[in-house]
């Protein structure tokens, strides 16, 4: 019996500590939309070249062309200043910097062309780094040293494209997150997911809980969902308003 109450408890200390979690990738740190990136957290977005293939991670996302001889990927850089930024990239030896300012920007800071290795192993590259605040946007792209498909073309688009995001919704885009509820008797997770809307299948909640969509619920019995909200000091139990972003191919 002892043993059954403690395991209990610390079922229920496990559920306190997931309240709040976040459930799948933040948004905030960068989503697809087509072929735009959008960064809501730094304000900025950047149009990728399509149709190419693009592959996002934390705060980046990499564009592969076609043929797969370019890659310009967007991220984020160790520095917080962009010209210190530039500085420490134009400073390795195996990096030669080429002709400067070979797009306008659209965010304060700087953009250049450059090279790695020599002779036939050469590769031509562009780089810009944006300032965002106290953060430093990096754009770069490599391409063949015989660019005649004018993929670097498309990577100084794609430069050109960063620019400062201001549209309230996707400014206020936010994360999903867990929620652990408590159910009355008799309910059900269909009925609990209609009082608190889920982005999610209802199918995947019920294997997120191991319950039937339908089986009735224990009095007290907690239940986790998955809703849309800022962090769990914010939210503070009230329903979720915030707009979810998803990604799209």
């Amino acid at each position: 019996m002892q043993g059954d109450t403690g395991a209990r408890w610390e079922r229920s200390e496990y559920l306190d500590r997931m309240d709040g979690l976040l459930f799948g990738d933040d948004p905030r740190r960068g989503f697809l939309q087509g072929a735009r990136f959008v960064h809501p957290a730094l304000a900025f977005d950047v149009t990728l070249p399509a149709p190419w293939k693009s592959q996002i991670g934390l705060d980046s996302v990499v564009a592969v062309s076609p043929d797969e001889r370019a890659t310009p990927m967007v991220g984020l850089s160790s520095e917080t200043n962009a010209v210190e930024a530039a500085a420490a990239f134009f400073g390795r030896k195996e990096v030669t910097r080429r002709d400067a300012e070979p797009v306008k920007l659209r965010l304060p800071g700087t953009a250049s062309g450059f090279s790695v290795g020599s002779g036939r192993s050469t590769v031509r590259g562009l780089v810009a780094f944006a300032q965002r605040g106290g953060a430093v946007v990096v754009v770069a792209g490599l391409g063949p040293a015989r660019d005649r498909g004018g993929k670097l073309g498309a990577v100084e688009e794609t430069m050109a494209s960063l620019a400062r995001v201001t549209d309230p919704d996707t400014l206020a885009t936010q994360p999903m997150r867990l929620r652990v509820v408590v159910a009355e008797e008799g309910s059900t997770l269909r009925q609990l997911s209609l009082k608190n809307p889920s982005p999610v299948e209802l199918s995947q909640l019920a294997t997120l809980n191991g319950v039937a969509v339908d089986a009735r619920l224990r009095q007290g019995q907690r239940i986790k969902l998955v809703v849309v909200a800022g962090p769990p000091n914010t939210h503070a139990g009230r329903p979720a308003r915030a707009r979810l972003a998803k990604s799209t191919p």
